[in-house]
């Protein structure tokens, strides 16, 4: 068994140096860059759809269209959802609240101790 620590360790040093971990716009940043990445990719290295008919002709069109239209898409539906205002959350709006109720009981007890003072 080992004994406790007698040093407590810092919780909120720990949670400053991984909040980056949950930062939204990290994350939805690096899946656009991935997303163009991939566009830059297949543009290079891909090949063409052919599409023949029975008739003999044919026509072709390049591979990076298609993920180019996908990735499109796919970073408006990202951009909007990691760039967006977040709504505020219940606890930030009970924090408010508890924080104008504090302030409310604040300045009653300043007018009591003003009134005492001054009669």
């Amino acid at each position: 068994m080992s004994a406790p620590s007698d040093h407590p360790t810092p919780t909120s040093t720990s949670r400053l140096s991984f909040s980056w971990l949950h930062a939204r716009e990290l994350w939805g940043g690096l899946a656009i860059i991935s997303m163009w990445l991939a566009v830059l990719f297949v543009g290079v290295s891909g090949g063409n759809i052919v599409k023949s008919t029975p008739g003999g002709e044919s026509s072709s069109w390049p591979v990076v269209v298609v993920v180019a239209l996908v990735a499109l898409v796919g970073t408006v539906v990202v951009g909007r959802r990691a760039f967006a205002a977040a709504p505020a959350s219940d606890d930030l709006r009970k924090a408010i609240e508890d924080e104008r109720q504090a302030r409310e009981q604040l300045e009653a007890e300043v007018s009591d101790l003003r009134a005492k003072l001054s009669g």
